[in-house]
């Protein structure tokens, strides 16, 4: 698994530079994170990518890094 923390003003960039830049186009601004995994021909969970914003509204309260 890795998580990548970012500013909010960079989650696009950050989703583009992971999964290119028609899947930053096309995801709605709906929440402050993105999630993405990658599965085997036996459905297990092989890698996980996770984005989260550190800089936004309550999100930023109840986090404790």
């Amino acid at each position: 698994m890795l998580v990548k923390l970012v500013r909010d003003r960079d989650l696009n960039r950050t989703i583009a530079t992971f999964y290119g830049s028609e899947r930053a186009k096309g995801s709605a601004r709906r929440s402050t994170q993105c999630c993405r995994f990658r599965k085997n021909e036996k459905f297990e969970i092989e890698h996980s990518d996770v984005i989260l914003t550190v800089d936004n509204g309550d999100f930023v309260s109840s986090m404790r890094l």
